[in-house]
Order: structure tokens, then C-alpha cells, then sequence
């Protein structure tokens, strides 16, 4: 996928000259890249629609509620403004009572600012002071009153608000569609473990005896190709070549291949011997009066044998964008991007190894990329590529940063 800044450009299944500027984020399959693509797309179209719809209804209520507000303040100061004139009637009565009584003039209300304030008094010369300080007291519960009402007006305000905003996101949610997860469809040597010959051949590999039997039985053709090595344990490998040839480089990654996955690299071995015979020459059927275990073979006929190097590499394949394990030969890693190359020995169990591999990978990725080689380079991945007993890395490698 090519960005330029935090925009989203383009999605494409390989690189193009024209984007070479760009930065770019990868993805393990192109469907996985489309799907984050579009869906961001629709997202923010979404996003938009939704918000005009409720901000509508938001800003309606925002509205009512700055005028609750301002209606609020109003009551606080004179409900204020009530009680500090009850109390400065009280607080200087004679003086009041005196300046009443000097007026020339008695008229029914008198507004009345005492030096020293700011609060006008209004009083009914009609009435005592103590009835004006009344008075007073009486508008200040009014006020109250008032006050204690848009108070509840607010909140209920506010409330309303709030579910908006929240409906406002629930309808965003559910608009929005659900990213779907595209789940390849496991291919049957998924199964099991499996790589690609430099010249293009499929090998896979049995994990155990029960594997051995099924990869035997229901998927070797008579013209494909079946390595193993004597040692105990040791998986039964097939090479489906459709009867094509195929070059000795090839025939030594998959003799590689083959020893790595034997006991001999449990026991400390660098290097091991390994045949390989036609699929045809293998049989479950044992010679009269004998008994084959479970995920043995008979095989007859001539043998072709090969020293073969105890040496694997896990990486990431930068075609398919996926981790793989396979022969650490020239062919193979010029194949990957960020890889590591394991030996036998080492004196780390297999948990803490794969742990160490995942960092390496995750560490290795630039930007945006660590959360896609998280998702690729798994520490459950990696041990089941690991070979039996113990291994040590023998060096990393990064073709890019």
C-alpha cells in the first residue's frame, strides 16, 4: 500500500517505479491490503454522514444549554443579591430608619444606596424595616427556587448530550463495516512442513509418525521423489516433481532439509547422510513373516545418497510476504528478506530461542511494518520450524531496515 504522509494513496499487488518515493506499508496478501484500504475509506465517508446527522441534534441541545447556563447565572446573583440586602436592612437599621425620617417627602417606595455600597435598597415606607428585610428574604427562595430548577434542566441537558454523542459513535460503529479477516485457504502441505526448491519443486516434510503415514499414503506419486535419512526419528520427505527433472542443487536442499529435520541434528551433528529413492520404490508392505511400525517403510531398489550440511534458515519471503523455513543455500536466502540461520547445539530451550527469532523479526521491521511481521513471525510459528532438540543461531541477517 503507498502513502504519502498519513494519506493512503493506492493499494497494489507489487511495487511500481512511479510510487518508488512513497512510503509504504505491507501487508500478507493483496486481499489483506484492499481490505484495510477500502475500509478506511468507507470509514471516513461514514464517519462524516454520521456526524452531521447527530452533531444537528447535539448542537440543538448545546444551545439550550448555554441559555440554562446564562438563565443560571442570573438567579445565582440575584438570589445573592436578595439575601445581602435582607442582611444590610439589619446590619444598619437605625441608620436606615433615621434617613427615612428625614425625608421631606413620604412616598410610598423609596430607593435608598447607603454610602459605603453598592446595593441599592428599594423599601415600602408603608411597612416596617423588618417587613422589608422580609421581603428581601422572600424573592432570595424565589430565586432559590428558580435556580434549584435550571440546575435540574442542566443535567437533564447534559444527558441528553451525552446520548447523543453515544448514539452519535453507536451509529458510526454500526455503519462502519466489519473488516473481514481473509483466511486463505490452507493449501494441504500447510499441514505439514514444506518448502519451495530454488527451481520451484514442493517438499514436504512429515512431523511425526502419524504425519509420515498420511503424507506417504495419500499424497506421494510414484514419480515423485522420497528422502530419509537412517537415523531414528527422522521424517519421511517427499518432492512432488510431476516426473520432471530435477538439478542436483535442488536434490541437495531438499538432502538438507531432510538431515536437518532428523534426530542427527538432536544429537549434535553437522552433517549427515541422506538417500532418496523414486515414490514408487516405497512401500508399507513388509517382507513375509516381518513387522513395520507406524510411519516406517519398506524401501526397495537402488539408493542415491548425499552428504548433506545440518543448516536452516527462517525467514520472510518478500514474494509472498510470509514466513517460511528452508535450506540455508544461496538460492534460498536470496528468496528472503530479513532472515536468521540456525545450527544445531545451542544452550537455550526452545521458548526463549523463538522468543529471541520474534524480536529479531519485529525489531528488523520499519514503521508500521512492526505490526504486520508481528502478525506473520509468531512465536508459535517459529517453534513448530524449529528442528528436534536444541538450536543455536548462527547469524541474522537484514536486507532492509
Amino acid at each position: 500500500m503507498e502513502k504519502e504522509g498519513k494519506e493512503k494513496r493506492d493499494v497494489l499487488p507489487l511495487e511500481l517505479s512511479i510510487y518508488e518515493t512513497n512510503d509504504k506499508v505491507f501487508f500478507p496478501s493483496f486481499n489483506d491490503a484492499a481490505d484495510d484500504f477500502f475500509t478506511a475509506q468507507i470509514a471516513e465517508e461514514v464517519e462524516e454522514r454520521a456526524k452531521t446527522e447527530y452533531e444537528k441534534e447535539i448542537g440543538k441541545y448545546e444551545r439550550i444549554l448555554n441559555e440554562q447556563l446564562e438563565a443560571l447565572r442570573k438567579f445565582k446573583i440575584k438570589e445573592e443579591e436578595s439575601i445581602n440586602k435582607g442582611e444590610l436592612i439589619y446590619a444598619r437599621y437605625t441608620e436606615i430608619e433615621n434617613i427615612l425620617q428625614e425625608m421631606p417627602e413620604k412616598r410610598k417606595v423609596v430607593t435608598l444606596t447607603l454610602p459605603d455600597t453598592d446595593l441599592p435598597l428599594e423599601l415600602d415606607t408603608s411597612v416596617s424595616l423588618h417587613k422589608n428585610a422580609g421581603a428581601y428574604y422572600e424573592k432570595a427562595k424565589i430565586f432559590r427556587k428558580k435556580r434549584e430548577g435550571v440546575e435540574r434542566a442542566i443535567e437533564g441537558t447534559k444527558k441528553k448530550i451525552k446520548a447523543e454523542k453515544e448514539k452519535g459513535i453507536s451509529i458510526e460503529k454500526d455503519m462502519i463495516p466489519e473488516r473481514k479477516t481473509v483466511k486463505k485457504k490452507e493449501e494441504w502441505y500447510e499441514k505439514f512442513r514444506w518448502f519451495e526448491t530454488s527451481d520451484g519443486f514442493l517438499v514436504v516434510a512429515g512431523k511425526d509418525a502419524t504425519s509420515n503415514e498420511i503424507l506417504v499414503k495419500k499424497y506421494m506419486d510414484a514419480d515423485d521423489l522420497f528422502f530419509h535419512t537412517q537415523a531414528e526419528g527422522a521424517p519421511a520427505v517427499i518432492a512432488k516433481t510431476g516426473g520432471k527433472e530435477v538439478s542436483d542443487a535442488c536434490l541437495k536442499e531438499i538432502a538438507q532439509f531432510a538431515s536437518s529435520y532428523s534426530n542427527l541434528w538432536k544429537y549434535g551433528f553437522y552433517e549427515g547422510e541422506c538417500y532418496c529413492v523414486m515414490g514408487e520404490q516405497v512401500s508399507k508392505t513388509p517382507p513375509s513373516g516381518e513387522y513395520i511400525k507406524k510411519g516406517s517403510f519398506v524401501v526397495r531398489g537402488k539408493r542415491k545418497y548425499f552428504k548433506a550440511a545440518l543448516w536452516l534458515c527462517i525467514g520472510i519471503e518478500k514474494a509472498e510476504n510470509r514466513l517460511v523455513v528452508c535450506p540455508a543455500s544461496d538460492p534460498q536466502r536470496s528468496k528472503l528478506d530479513n532472515f536468521v540461520e540456525l545450527e544445531p547445539g545451542g544452550d537455550v530451550g526452545k521458548n526463549e530461542l523463538s522468543k529471541e527469532i520474534v524480536k529479531f523479526f519485529v525489531d528488523s521491521a520499519k514503521g508500521e511494518n512492526k505490526e504486520v511481521v508481528g502478525q506473520i513471525a509468531t512465536q508459535d510459528k517459529i517453534l513448530s520450524f524449529l528442528p528436534p532438540g536444541k538450536s543455536r543461531i548462527k547469524g541474522v541477517y537484514r536486507k532492509f531496515k
